[in-house]
């Protein structure tokens, strides 16, 4: 299957604890299983919105996905990221993405 997944447009109100909050999920032992992966990027130019970063998260497949939802449902860890990254950043908005062949 084709790469699919998540981009999150965010407000990063506190770009350092932002990272560390994501470093020590992705290291975390629910991280190291999440088949998934993410891509932080920096806004650099376009002020139509207040976001500042936004966070691709991407997937094998469609089941990959799902698992890495299996995998998140109960997990402490995932648990402690949000409450952390509640403090440092705002959500903006989602849109969902597949990766194409032409």
């Amino acid at each position: 299957g084709m790469p699919v997944g998540i981009v999150y447009s965010l407000e990063v109100h506190d770009p350092k604890a932002f990272i560390a909050s994501m470093t020590k999920y992705w290291n975390s032992e629910t991280g190291q299983k999440n088949p998934g992966y993410a891509i932080v990027r920096q806004i650099v130019s376009g002020g139509e919105s207040s976001a500042s970063h936004t966070v691709a998260v991407v997937y094998p497949s469609y089941a990959a996905w799902d698992q890495s939802n299996a995998i998140n449902a109960n997990s402490e860890q995932l648990a402690i990221f949000a409450a952390e990254t509640r403090e440092s950043v705002s959500f903006i908005s989602s849109s969902i993405f597949e990766f194409k062949k032409n």
